[in-house]
């Protein structure tokens, strides 16, 4: 796979973006209630739907040491089933070893061994197992499901021996960019496509699609390093943008872009009091002196990253070929970070017969640049 080249935007195509940003994530639910479906589903899942006056009196009476009152038995039926068909796609798809081989005439049979050989590193570097069974465990669930392949590079470190280096008493580290296919399985709940077409024609037809996910402000500064190309001047206000976590707050115009199911209904859990642990104010370094003039960091962020499929004259994007349709891909919130052409993702909404995984999958470890 090639990897993707940067183009520069301008403030007002910057500001373009964000608007399409804002108000993508919110069409998907004004037309389906995916996330309260799949919530239901859930609920079944782990059996907790059963909230009835017997059940609950049954349940206090335990936990207050009456052992002689039995709750209601929920004979489990999806999990099974869920867990056996995951099991039988791991069984198919992922127990050879590279989990796609290569196939070639006896003339190119050297090259075919050095592309099988990419393909293994790859696989166990990129975790694609392990993402893969997230991936048809979610199928299986929700009847729906998303993939997505991305170029990623990677900062290790190696060390050397350099015998002019400390003379020679110590070895070297030297620092090593690692470049290959990562697959990431996005989390469903927090997932948001065109809904105008099927979700397996998303990485042709479909006009965006995009998830997001939270992260720490290290977490945060580590993704922002492996960027290829990032918009320098918009680094410091990402990092002091505003939470809309808190959907009551004075700064959440949109409302919360992430959401966090309660399934469990006696677990403590409220998604209006997902905040973040501030650690610097704890400690008091934010009114010290020696903090004035430095970032005004966040605790949490939330981070979208978000293929969308424009016509570059319609943002005033000067790129060759602007009346045509490309797909740039940008990890976004409050600030754009980064812009560039990249590859689609893949998504499936069946999975019956297996042949249809078989072609999500051929899909998704193809490079589709638009």
């Amino acid at each position: 796979m090639a990897a993707p080249q940067a183009f520069n935007i301008s403030k007002v195509s910057q500001e373009g973006i964000l608007q399409f940003h804002r108000t993508a994530p919110t069409l998907i639910e004004k037309q389906w209630n995916i996330r309260e479906s799949m919530r239901q589903i859930d609920i079944a899942y782990i059996r907790e739907a059963d909230y009835t006056k017997e059940q609950e009196k049954a349940r206090l009476a335990n936990l207050l040491g009456d052992s002689d009152k039995f709750q209601n038995i929920t004979v489990p039926i999806i999990k099974p089933q869920v867990r056996a068909a995951v099991a039988y796609q791991a069984a198919v798809f992922l127990t050879d070893y590279p989990l796609f081989g290569v196939v070639s005439s006896p003339e190119y049979i050297t090259a075919a061994k050095q592309m099988q050989a990419v393909i293994e590193e790859n696989s166990v570097r990129g975790s694609w197992v392990r993402e893969f069974l997230l991936f048809f465990q979610d199928g299986f669930k929700y009847n729906l499901s998303a993939i997505e392949l991305d170029w990623c590079k990677v900062t290790t470190a190696a060390i050397e021996t350099d015998p002019s280096f400390n003379r020679g008493q110590e070895g070297k580290v030297k620092e090593i960019i690692w470049a290959g296919n990562k697959v990431r399985r996005w989390d469903p709940y927090n997932t948001y496509f065109d809904c105008r077409v099927e979700p397996y024609d998303l990485p042709t037809k479909g006009e965006f699609v995009g998830h997001t996910e939270l992260m720490s402000r290290t977490a945060l500064k580590a993704f922002i390093n492996s960027l290829d190309s990032k918009i320098i001047e918009n680094i410091v206000p990402a990092f002091e943008s505003p939470s809309s976590l808190n959907p009551s707050a004075h700064n959440a115009q949109y409302g919360a872009s992430y959401y966090l199911p309660i399934i469990n209904g006696k677990a403590l859990i409220d998604p209006s009091l997902i905040t973040y642990a501030d650690w610097d104010a704890w400690v008091g370094l934010t009114t010290s002196p020696k903090h004035a003039g430095k970032i005004n960091y966040r605790g949490l962020y939330e981070v979208s990253t978000e293929y969308i499929r424009i016509i570059p004259s319609d943002y005033g994007m000067k790129v060759p070929a602007p009346n045509t349709c490309t797909l740039p891909a940008c990890p976004c919130g409050a600030v754009t970070i980064s812009q560039y052409p990249s590859t689609s993702i893949s998504a499936t909404d069946t999975f019956v017969p297996p042949p249809s995984v078989t072609s999500v999958m051929k899909n998704s470890l193809q490079s589709a640049p638009m």
